[in-house]
């Protein structure tokens, strides 16, 4: 089994959440277009967003 990107481990923890883009934004102080761009792998959180998500989740999304 291949390893998960950093965008599909983030958006499979978020959904696993049961949270919305719109509500996992609201949470890590970003927008949802951000959430999306991140999911979406064409940008990487700041360190401040990834230090939220981190707390949010209680750990560091997987990275390929």
């Amino acid at each position: 089994m291949a390893k998960q990107t950093f965008a599909e481990s983030m958006r499979e923890d978020r959904v696993d959440l049961g949270l919305t883009q719109k509500q996992f934004a609201g949470l890590i102080g970003v927008s949802q277009g951000d959430v999306s761009a991140y999911e979406l792998d064409l940008r990487r959180p700041s360190k401040r967003a990834m230090k939220e998500i981190e707390r949010l989740l209680g750990k560091q999304p997987a990275t390929k």
